[in-house]
């Protein structure tokens, strides 16, 4: 705006050889023909028709890149959203004893699913997020059994995973749904066959939302279509 304003008033000053000051002139004047105000009047014309042009690209990019912000918004946010319901009826389905209180048994086997929902929940953000994916890569998981965040077993299979370049949260969610059937089945949660309906049923919805974000990253917006949204905005 600065760099504009000391611009009009140089032209206003010292661009008019008559000192008129006006930018509008007519083909019958000679001198007016050859001066630098006649050749940004025929600017200012192309501008003025580029100009609706160039709003409505920009805000129709700038509307694509919300609805894009939001849908990402959303996944995460129902990602947490089924955490916190598997959660949820895992707890509230734990074996208790006859003072209510829930068992040792549960304890562990709610630990351990925890641990899972946790590890899940790592591995997912360091596939999809390019600065964490250190934590895929061989030395990574033997950080995470340094910690004891994973088993040894839990480590020889995602290190066969990550050999074949098979996602590691994509096994470690088939961990948690065999580690939720199987607490079921020894007893460690008291849930009937709804219950545990309902539980696969979170679990295949967050499945299928964690799928969906590195779907939305392959199909973003073509890359010329940004170029020519840039052009349209410096050319203005």
């Amino acid at each position: 705006m600065a760099l504009t304003a000391v611009f009009g008033v140089f032209f206003e000053h010292y661009g008019d050889p008559n000192g008129i000051g006006n930018a509008t002139f007519s083909r019958s004047d000679e001198w007016a023909m050859g001066s630098l105000f006649y050749h940004l009047e025929l600017i200012a014309g192309w501008w003025s028709k580029f100009q609706p042009l160039t709003t409505f690209v920009t805000t129709f990019f700038l509307s694509e890149a919300f609805s894009f912000w939001k849908r990402f918004y959303g996944c995460t946010r129902i990602i947490q959203g089924r955490f916190n319901d598997i959660s949820l009826l895992a707890v509230s389905s734990a074996a208790r004893g006859e003072d209510g209180e829930i068992t040792e048994e549960a304890k562990e086997g709610l630990d351990d699913i925890a641990r899972l929902i946790r590890l899940l929940h790592q591995l997912y953000w360091s596939a999809v997020v390019k600065r964490f994916n250190a934590l895929q890569s061989p030395e990574g998981i033997s950080y995470l059994l340094s910690f004891r965040l994973i088993t040894t077993e839990e480590y020889e299979s995602l290190t066969e995973v990550g050999a074949r370049r098979l996602g590691g949260w994509q096994s470690t969610i088939t961990c948690l749904t065999t580690r939720l059937f199987i607490a079921q089945k020894k007893g460690e949660l008291e849930a009937g066959t709804a219950a545990m309906h309902v539980i696969f049923d979170k679990i295949t919805v967050l499945r299928g939302t964690m799928a969906e974000i590195p779907d939305m990253y392959d199909g973003r917006m073509p890359l010329a279509y940004v170029h020519f949204v840039s052009i349209l905005v410096n050319t203005s």
